[in-house]
C-alpha cells in the first residue's frame, strides 16, 4: 500500500458497476473479475486524489475491508501505482469502423432461393467481414462446398455454419473441413444424436478458428435466436467492450437475410427492408434500419443495472414485453439484483 501515491487499473482492465456488484473486465487476458460496489467507487475516485487521502474518507472498519479488496486487485494483477496518473491516461472507449456492415446472418431452409454469388458480393462491397449461415434442414454437402470456393478470395474473412445433422457429418470429414478451408470459424452441427465437441479454439482475435461442436438440440427456425447466457459473453478485445458500451451488442453493424430472401436486422425480426430477389442489400441499410444500431444497454430494462451490460449479447427480437422494444431479452435468465441465474 502507497498512500501517497495513486492507484490505478491497468488501461486493458475496465470497470463496470451493477445494481448489486461490479466487474473488472480484463480484455487482455479475457477475463472477468468481480468486485465490490465500493470498490468500484473507490476507484472512481483513485485518480483525483492519492491512495491515504482516499482511505482518510472510511472509518476504521471499511479500511480493513478496503485492505481486502486492494490485496485481491494485487494478487490478480489488475492494478498499479503512479506517481502521476496524467501519464497514464484511460483508454478512449469511442468506437467506429470502416465499413457500413461489419457482420451478416443468413438463413436458409430447403424452400430458400439465395443467390449467394451476388449476396457475398453486396456484403463485401459493404465491408462486412463475418457472416452466419444457419441451415435448419439437410442441406447438401455440394452447397456447403461452392460457398467456402465462393468465399476463398473473398474480402469476407470468417464464416459461421450452423448446419442440420447428417451421417456424412463425420468426425473425420468434420475435422478436413476446417483444415482445407481456413476461412470457417465455427461449424455447429444441431439435432445430433449426441453433444460432442471434436476441437475447441480458444485463442484470441481472428486466430480463434477452426472450432467444431456437436448439439442435441434441433435449431429448425429462426426462433432459436436470443438466447442470452454467460457462455456466450464477450471480452476479448477493448473493441469488443467499447462497441458494446454504446451500441446495440447484437444488431450494430448487422444485416439478417431470412429464409424468404427477406433482408431485415435479423431474421428473427417482423420488419423487412426488402428482398434479395428484387432489392440490392446497399439500398436497404437506410436510416429506419440503422435506428436499432443505437440501442445499447444502458437504455435496456434491467440490463442497465447489470454489472455483464458491456460484455453480454443483446437480442430486441424476443423482449420480455413484445410490445416494447427497451424491455429485458425474453430469454435472459440473470436476476442482477439477486445475482443469480435461473
Amino acid at each position: 500500500m502507497n498512500p501517497e501515491k495513486f492507484l490505478l487499473l491497468y488501461s486493458n482492465c475496465l470497470p463496470v458497476k451493477g445494481i448489486s456488484r461490479s466487474v473488472v473486465v480484463d480484455t487482455q487476458r479475457s477475463q472477468m473479475f468481480f468486485i465490490d460496489n465500493m470498490l468500484f467507487d473507490l476507484l472512481s475516485e483513485a485518480r483525483q486524489k492519492k491512495w491515504g487521502l482516499l482511505l482518510d474518507e472510511y472509518d476504521e472498519e471499511s479500511q480493513k475491508v478496503i485492505g481486502d479488496m486492494l490485496d485481491f486487485l494485487e494478487k490478480n494483477d489488475l492494478c498499479f501505482w503512479a506517481s502521476d496518473p496524467e501519464l497514464f491516461p484511460e483508454i478512449d472507449l469511442e468506437w467506429d469502423a470502416p465499413a457500413l456492415i461489419t457482420n451478416a446472418i443468413i438463413d436458409w431452409n430447403s424452400r430458400s432461393t439465395h443467390d449467394y454469388p451476388t449476396i457475398f458480393k453486396s456484403l463485401a462491397g459493404l465491408g462486412c467481414r463475418d457472416i452466419q449461415l444457419r441451415f435448419y434442414e439437410e442441406v447438401e454437402t455440394d452447397r456447403l462446398l461452392s460457398i467456402l470456393y465462393l468465399l476463398e478470395d473473398s474480402y469476407i474473412k470468417s464464416v459461421e455454419f450452423i448446419v442440420r445433422y447428417k451421417d456424412e457429418y463425420t468426425k473425420e470429414f468434420l475435422n478436413a473441413l476446417v483444415d482445407e478451408h481456413t476461412k470457417i470459424k465455427t461449424i455447429t452441427v444441431h439435432s445430433s444424436p449426441r453433444d460432442d465437441a471434436y476441437r475447441i479454439s480458444r485463442s484470441v482475435g481472428v486466430s480463434g478458428m477452426g472450432t467444431i461442436m456437436l448439439v442435441r438440440q434441433e435449431i429448425n427456425s429462426s426462433s432459436h435466436c436470443g438466447l442470452v447466457s454467460s457462455d456466450y459473453f464477450t471480452f476479448s478485445t477493448v473493441q469488443t467492450f467499447a462497441e458494446f458500451k454504446s451500441f446495440n451488442s447484437c444488431l450494430n453493424r448487422k444485416v439478417g437475410i431470412d429464409v424468404e430472401g427477406n433482408i431485415k436486422n435479423c431474421p428473427s425480426m417482423d420488419r423487412i427492408f426488402g428482398n434479395i430477389n428484387t432489392d440490392r442489400i446497399e439500398d436497404a441499410i437506410d436510416e429506419k434500419f440503422k435506428s436499432l444500431w443505437h440501442i445499447n444497454k444502458d437504455q435496456i430494462a434491467v440490463c442497465k443495472v447489470c454489472e455483464f451490460r458491456y460484455v453480454c449479447s443483446d437480442c430486441r427480437a424476443f423482449t420480455k414485453d413484445p410490445r416494447n422494444l427497451f424491455d429485458k431479452p425474453l430469454k435472459c435468465r440473470y436476476d442482477p439484483y439477486k445475482m443469480e441465474w435461473s
